[in-house]
């Protein structure tokens, strides 16, 4: 399950994982028991979250990420594509 740069997944499913907003290698929690959806049994799973999920650069690139799977138009999904890409370029050179 994602939740905006957190990832949940059975217990030991992954060694480590990337972020997919951002691509940055994410912390690990190993196995906590966590509900999956409402009413249902509790289950050991490994949640991995990405440090930058609560910055506002990352959250504009999720839901660009997000609007850019539902766009129709293939030359505003590059121009989308190329914001997306300019914004990670500039934060990973920022510093």
């Amino acid at each position: 399950m994602i939740y905006g740069g957190q990832y949940s997944t059975d217990a030991g499913e992954h060694l480590s994982m990337n972020c997919d907003v951002c691509g940055s290698s994410m912390s690990v929690e190993r196995i906590v028991m966590r509900r999956q959806s409402r009413g249902s049994e509790p289950t050991l799973c490994d949640i991995f979250t990405c440090q930058y999920k609560d910055e506002q650069w990352h959250k504009h690139v999720d839901e660009m990420q997000q609007w850019k799977k539902d766009c129709p138009s293939p030359s505003v999904c590059a121009l989308v594509e190329n914001d997306i890409a300019s914004t990670l370029t500039y934060i990973t050179n920022k510093d």
